[in-house]
């Protein structure tokens, strides 16, 4: 059996050639799998963030005397960029007198005050990343006095 001489060991362990090459290699896997977490956050919180400004349409369609509750709806979907293919859009009015639910066709309480309004709009859809599909609802209820 042939004997190798120790320069040839060490000449192998001093060169440093494809360490850098090999580094990346172990690194790599992890940056590529942060990157992606990265997008898939990001396409949820900019499908988030559009829901929200849709539902942000609606209530200041309200906001603005507005009272019927289809046309809602309707601002709501229109405004809500890059909707999901499934989604539901509701918007209700209720009246109160003191607490206590009336017509909205009521002029006046028994105590002489006009009704408070409300309306609620809801949305809810599912919000579809890279990798996963997140179901999301939100809410708004404006007072009209």
């Amino acid at each position: 059996m042939r004997r190798i001489p120790t320069t040839h060991y060490r000449r192998i362990a001093d060169d440093r050639r494809g360490v850098s090459a090999v580094e990346f290699a172990l690194i790599a896997p992890l940056l590529v799998a942060m990157i992606l977490g990265v997008v898939e956050i990001a396409t949820y919180v900019t499908a988030s963030t559009s829901m929200d400004r849709a539902v942000r349409s609606g209530a200041q369609y309200v906001m603005n005397g507005g009272t019927d509750a289809v046309v809602v709806q309707e601002i709501v979907r229109r405004s809500w960029l890059d909707a999901p293919e499934r989604f539901d859009v509701t918007a209700e009015t209720n009246c109160l007198c003191g607490g206590v639910a009336v017509s909205c066709s009521t002029t006046s309480c028994s105590d002489g005050r006009r009704p408070e309004s409300y309306t609620r709009i809801n949305a809810s859809g599912l919000l579809s990343g890279m990798f996963y599909s997140y179901s999301r609802k939100t809410e708004r209820t404006i007072r009209v006095q």
